[in-house]
């Protein structure tokens, strides 16, 4: 279930450092996220790892379930591999690859880095109808954080993404999520946090939609070893 949550939001001394926080001037937010984002976009080539943990308001910060993650990036595509299920884009669709239940999800590419901000905050809809308020504060000279706080509709209490203020890459992405109804008490709470940044080339092998699919004048359709597997098309394409 947290796999599946995860890979559909893909489809992201307390005190002491709370002292030395400092507001980055308003208005900014959205200018953050949008070089947060294109941090991921201009590299010619970027892979890293992400932990996920997931727990509820009664266990956090006590993890209940946990999977890691690792991504690779390059000039539009990416390659992920999240427990037993395969994410993919390449060159021209956007695919996830269900091993345990032989399922190939096809669907129109994406921006490249819509999965790990986790949230559509770039979304001038989304924005002006679900979120309340954001602020950007500098925690000290190698990070800040934005947070996002959302109105009492929205399906997010909270979200917070902590990132290198130089080279705009993500550290930590810590989101609250409503479970059922509208009461704050009672929400999810997923943490994702990135390591091992490389920027070495990547072998195209890792982006190739071949592997898996293929098209015929009827359609598309898997591709041996995947043969059993059922495609199906989200949207048209």
């Amino acid at each position: 279930m947290f796999r599946r949550m995860i890979i559909s939001l893909f489809i992201m001394g307390q005190s002491s450092a709370q002292a030395f926080c400092q507001v980055v001037p308003e208005g900014s937010e959205i200018q953050e996220l949008i070089r947060i984002g294109e941090s991921f976009r201009i590299k010619p080539f970027i892979a890293f790892n992400i932990h996920y943990a997931y727990s509820d308001s009664a266990t956090w910060p006590t993890p209940v379930q946990e999977i890691s993650a690792t991504y690779r990036m390059s000039e539009g595509r990416y390659a992920a591999v999240i427990d037993s299920t395969e994410l993919m884009q390449g060159t021209n669709f956007n695919l996830v690859v269900y091993h345990d239940s032989k399922v190939i999800l096809v669907s129109e590419k994406k921006p490249v880095d819509e999965g790990l901000l986790q949230v559509s905050a770039l979304d001038s809809l989304f924005v002006a109808n679900l979120v309340d308020s954001m602020e950007v504060t500098t925690v000290n000279d190698s990070t800040r954080k934005l947070e996002i706080h959302f109105r009492p509709e929205a399906p997010f209490v909270h979200y917070e993404i902590t990132y290198n203020p130089t080279t705009y890459l993500i550290r930590k992405v810590l989101y609250y999520q409503r479970s059922t109804g509208d009461e704050v008490e009672n929400y999810s709470v997923i943490e994702a946090v990135f390591s091992n940044y490389s920027e070495s080339p990547i072998s195209d092998t890792y982006f190739m939609e071949s592997k898996f699919i293929y098209r015929t004048d009827t359609g598309i359709m898997a591709r041996s070893p995947y043969q059993d597997y059922e495609v199906i098309m989200n949207g048209a394409l």
